[in-house]
């Protein structure tokens, strides 16, 4: 990237599209000192990301050059809280993957929960293998389950969810449409 930004022809923007790129890009930026400034400037360089949803990218002292064309993924918990809501959950269990934009949407989330009387029976994370946060879930018998996962890890945890019965009129689980 180095190269790329230092050669020929100047650069005025630069895209991302996961969370994952793009938090790595837009931390890169603001080291290489890549400012958004009048278009007139000498110096007009900005990044815009088109398919990130991690709410850490909202920070603008950490990500000053940043703009973003998606939504943060906390967009969701407000619905999520009103669907638990309207069909009596008070319980819920919620299994996440250990990256940044689950991470901070969980955050959100179990703030919103804790204001809506809402328990959280137990926050499960994994980095690639979601085995033993999915028993745990069946330990701790959660029946309302919110999942924050790409989707290549989403196909380990339904095998795991099939393997340890957590399936079924007595479950409910919630996913998003998060892409890696």
């Amino acid at each position: 990237m180095y190269n790329l930004l230092y050669n020929q022809p100047q650069k005025l923007m630069l895209l991302a599209g996961c969370s994952t790129v793009c938090t790595t890009v837009a931390e890169a930026a603001k080291m290489w000192n890549l400012i958004v400034g009048p278009p007139l400037s000498d110096r007009f360089a900005l990044q815009l990301c088109y398919g990130a949803s991690s709410p850490a990218l909202s920070d603008r002292n950490r990500f000053p050059t940043l703009f973003r064309t998606h939504p943060s993924a906390t967009v969701h918990n407000p619905t999520r809280i009103k669907l638990m809501k309207k069909f009596g959950w008070s319980r819920v269990a919620i299994l996440q993957q250990a990256e940044e934009v689950f991470i901070s949407t969980v955050e959100d989330l179990e703030t919103r929960c804790m204001e809506a009387n809402i328990e959280i029976v137990t926050r499960q994370s994994f980095l690639s293998d979601p085995g033993d946060a999915v028993r745990n879930l069946r330990r701790q018998d959660a029946r309302v389950i919110v999942g924050l996962f790409y989707v290549v890890a989403a196909r380990r945890v339904l095998c795991e969810m099939y393997k340890q019965k957590l399936y079924g009129k007595s479950y409910t689980w919630f996913f998003i449409g998060e892409s890696s």
